[in-house]
């Protein structure tokens, strides 16, 4: 019923299916349209060629760098690649994926963790834990107390409230032509997308938490100690996954879209967070794919425009240096 009502279809398990990039639906600002973008495929984790979990020769598991869709995922290009059987899963806790989803190999693997740069502070700020927590449960009468107030007060009303207003059929084209408006008259912008470049063939934007004083920025100074942290919890999470499961791990820094192209603009200093985490990773030997060097020397474009994500010549180099990674390091036929 919900969906009736939108221009654009709200697929569940596909956040990138949709005609503009990712970023560009935090403004809806005319000009920051891409065009031309590829539709999204068949995802890993919902078609044929995701391998049980038990019967997997490699693990992947990342954030939406690994799940977006628009070119084929990485999953199933390094599986196809390979002719590797490839279980996916989209979340950061592989330890409690594996153990919530019955995992009982103690055979050589190998686990593929990926996360672009801005999240790797927020998500490895504590050690990872090995046993899955298990919510409290209420009481009966307390858990239906519960359900009524949320059937009433819905938790995600503000969210499909602001989805109706910008994408439904009735709205979405005035809503349209005001944002444009504000942006063409008085220059104004959505504070989510606070940074953009009109210049190229196709347009610029950059999300906020890459360019504020958050420690998901650009511009964030990291001390030795912040750094050492993150890494002795990547460290940490490296020895549970041997220990527990005979896994072997390796992590995927990778380089926010920012990082990479604020150059078109301006010559600030990048506050050389991945070859400061990469470097602590070595000391500690963490196995770790360096794609930010690549990327940065690469004079291909390789992420979208209006989206923060890489497109499929990003992904596509990323499979290669991980193949290439695996294959140096004896990895490819662990199993």
């Amino acid at each position: 019923m919900y969906n009736i009502t939108l221009v654009e279809k709200l697929i569940p398990g596909y956040w990138d299916h949709t005609k503009y990039g990712e970023l560009y639906y935090f403004n809806f600002i005319k000009k920051f349209r891409e065009e031309n973008l590829p539709e999204a495929n068949i995802k890993h984790q919902y078609s044929t060629a995701q391998a049980n979990i038990n019967d997997t020769d490699i693990f992947t598991f990342g954030d939406s760098f690994f799940d977006i869709s628009r070119p084929i995922q990485y999953s199933t290009v390094l599986a196809n690649t390979l002719n590797k059987k490839i279980h996916f899963g989209y979340n950061d806790f592989p330890l409690q994926y594996l153990e919530a989803n019955g995992y009982k190999g103690k055979d050589p693997k190998v686990l593929i963790l990926a996360f672009v740069e801005r999240y790797i502070p927020m998500k490895f700020t504590v050690p990872r834990d090995t046993v899955l927590k298990i919510k409290k449960q209420l009481p009966p009468l307390t858990l239906s107390a519960k359900k009524v107030k949320d059937f009433i007060f819905y938790s995600k009303s503000e969210q499909m409230y602001d989805a109706l207003l910008k994408r439904s059929y009735l709205t979405t084209a005035a809503y349209t032509e005001i944002a444009s408006k504000k942006f063409n008259w008085f220059s104004y912008i959505s504070k989510y997308t606070p940074v953009y470049y009109l210049k190229d063939s196709i347009p610029w934007l950059f999300i906020d938490d890459e360019v504020d004083g958050r420690n998901t920025s650009f511009y964030y100074h990291f001390t030795d100690s912040e750094i050492e942290n993150i890494s002795n919890n990547i460290a940490d999470l490296s020895k549970k996954l041997k220990k527990k499961y005979n896994i072997t791990f390796v992590f995927l820094p990778l380089p926010a879209k920012y990082t990479l192209y604020h150059t078109k603009f301006n010559n600030d200093n990048y506050n050389q967070f991945i070859p400061r985490l990469q470097q602590s990773l070595t000391n500690k030997g963490v196995a770790f794919v360096d794609i930010y060097s690549k990327f940065k020397n690469s004079d291909q474009t390789l992420y979208y425009g209006t989206d923060a994500h890489w497109n499929d010549k990003g992904m596509r180099t990323a499979v290669n240096l991980t193949i290439t990674y695996l294959k140096e390091n004896n990895l490819i036929n662990i199993k």
